[in-house]
């Protein structure tokens, strides 16, 4: 049974939604965009996901690199946190993404409850790091 203060994680397009459905099973409170906006064609935009994320009080997980260029600012104006995660320049695999996330959720969810906005980074591989890009408290202007 999930907590009502357990955060709600959005599973980027950029990863594989199965991810989604396996971390759901064992407890986490995440959706695909898949789950969320069904399936449509041309897929759904970023500036769609983060104005849901807002709307659903939402974390947004990502690999989008070029998204982080984007829509950092439209993300942080909104208040969403979000987490991107920087894939291997040789690709990522369902099963790496799938360790990756998992090994930092636990802990992306107790930094959630301080009540800050927050943006983090998260690398690839054995030698993967969480760090926090960006925060502001409660009240804080942008």
């Amino acid at each position: 049974m999930l907590s009502p203060d357990e955060p709600l994680f959005v599973l980027d397009n950029s990863l594989n939604p199965a991810i989604a459905e396996a971390l759901a099973k064992v407890g986490f409170n995440i959706r695909s965009v898949k789950d969320v906006f069904g399936d449509p064609t041309g897929g759904v935009k970023d500036p769609t996901i983060i104005d849901w994320c807002a709307e659903n009080t939402a974390v947004w997980l990502t690999t989008d690199v070029a998204v982080k260029r984007q829509q950092a600012q439209r993300a942080k104006l909104r208040r969403v946190s979000a987490v991107w995660y920087h894939q291997p320049k040789q690709g990522w695999s369902t099963k790496q993404q799938h360790w990756t996330i998992t090994k930092f959720l636990e802990r992306i969810s107790n930094e959630l409850a301080s009540g800050d906005i927050i943006h983090f980074r998260v690398g690839a591989g054995e030698k993967a790091r969480l760090r926090v890009e960006w925060r502001t408290r409660r009240g804080q202007l942008l």
